[in-house]
């Protein structure tokens, strides 16, 4: 699967215009994430790849496409060449 986050060296600038020392930071990672429901593409977001159940429910809910969490029957979560499909029925 996709991490959510990749390791990198960031500056910050301070007050007085100079520059720190880089320091290592996780840097969050955004992928394509498509949600297809009943085998139908409805959405593609960009998202970091963490809690994509609670994404797909939450964007479910939100978007009117399920009345209560109960209306979920199954949820599919698949790695493609292009980023990540969240298949809802």
């Amino acid at each position: 699967m996709i991490p959510p986050s990749r390791p990198a060296l960031a500056r910050t600038l301070g007050y007085d215009g100079r520059w720190d020392r880089a320091k290592p930071v996780e840097v969050p990672v955004e992928t394509p994430v498509g949600l297809i429901y009943g085998g139908i593409p409805h959405a593609v977001l960009m998202a970091t790849p963490a809690d994509l159940a609670d994404l797909a429910l939450g964007f479910s809910l939100s978007e009117g496409m399920i009345a209560s969490p109960a209306d979920i029957r199954s949820l599919e979560i698949r790695e493609t060449g292009q980023g990540i499909e969240i298949a809802v029925d």
